[in-house]
């Protein structure tokens, strides 16, 4: 057999291999946007696998809470208040908002013996940090594991949002078959109105006399057909403000809330952007809590001080209507939530 015979298979096995190499940089290369996308499905498809080999050895998959504290020990140690904490991954897609003290609770985390977890903590729209632990070999007792004083720079350096595994945040169509609709409608609810708080106040309130506890639940409602029916649903209404907000040309955001009850009570309450902060807005109650220097709360501002929100839930779904008390601090209490972006509207 001739030199040249036996080089011809060696040099297609090397071109095959260099060509496998290529793509494996290309899929994976840090730099390339789809790298990051790629990079996680491998990272998913390895945590399943490892989920299933701890199953096989009688170590099934159970849900557990995180607890800690986030703490800035630059130049002394203080906790860090209102910082949005979630898992990557989360099959729940709770996340949490750090208390007054920088305390918090991550609800509903998969356990599985040394699973590794990674924490996004957000401190504000321009800085964000991740932090990696492993899980106890042993479900932890009570079904809560104790990271104690987690420090946040001792975090690495994160985008605030915008990388895959994120899943405290959903999205929801705008309706932009019905834009018109609503912008009629915006005319004769703003026109008297001379600032933003006086025009979402109206909106608002607009909103909250569609509350009919009559209603059943047709499903996907619009909002268009939301306003025009009434409906007995924290949701729809939450999704009927945001919708007219983002039609008016505010950004706003949904906010699906729990209380930290072992069966846990939800409500939906919409954030509406103006004058470089967020404001929450309730429009099944029609209400907006004030903060000390009598401007509209956020959502953070109410986690860190739940007493600010001293208004009535009116009873609305039919679980509510045997409940001796609807007031409202509970549920920004526990500092549990998930987030609904609009998509389409811009």
């Amino acid at each position: 057999m001739s030199h040249e015979r036996v080089r011809r298979p060696i040099k297609r096995a090397a071109y095959s291999c260099i060509g496998t190499l290529i793509v494996l940089l290309l899929f994976f290369c840090p730099g390339l946007p789809w790298s990051a996308q790629y990079r996680h499905k491998l990272k998913r498809a390895l945590v399943r696998m490892e989920m299933r080999v701890s199953a096989w050895h009688g170590e099934a998959p159970k849900l557990v809470s995180l607890s800690g504290r986030i703490v800035l020990e630059r130049p002394r140690k203080e906790p860090l208040k209102g910082a949005q904490i979630e898992a990557l991954d989360s099959t729940s897609g709770w996340a949490s908002l750090t208390d007054e003290l920088g305390q918090f609770v991550l609800r509903d985390v998969t356990w599985y013996p040394h699973a590794a977890y990674t924490l996004i903590v957000v401190a504000n729209d321009y800085e964000a940090r991740q932090i990696h632990f492993n899980a106890p070999g042993a479900y932890p007792e009570g079904r809560v594991i104790n990271l104690g004083d987690l420090d946040f720079y001792r975090g690495c350096k994160v985008a605030s949002e915008g990388f895959p595994g994120r899943n405290s945040v959903s999205e929801v169509e705008y309706d932009r078959e019905n834009a018109e609709f609503y912008k009629q409608i915006l005319v004769q609810l703003t026109q008297a109105g001379q600032t933003d708080e006086e025009k979402l106040d109206a909106i608002n309130r607009y909103v909250a006399t569609k509350l009919d506890i009559s209603k059943a639940d047709d499903g996907n409602e619009s909002p268009r057909r939301i306003i025009e029916r009434g409906t007995a649903y924290c949701g729809h209404l939450a999704l009927a403000l945001g919708t007219l907000t983002e039609a008016a040309g505010y950004r706003t955001r949904l906010i699906d809330l729990i209380d930290d009850g072992s069966k846990p009570s939800a409500h939906m309450v919409a954030e509406v952007y103006f004058g470089d902060r967020w404001h929450m807005y309730d429009p099944t109650a029609g209400a907006a809590s004030k903060d000390e220097r009598g401007r509209i709360a956020s959502y953070k501002g109410l986690r860190l001080d739940p007493r600010l929100a001293d208004y009535v839930l009116p009873a609305h779904l039919p679980a509510m209507l045997s409940e001796p008390d609807t007031r409202s601090p509970g549920l920004f209490r526990s500092g549990f939530h998930h987030y609904y972006h609009f998509r389409g509207n811009r």
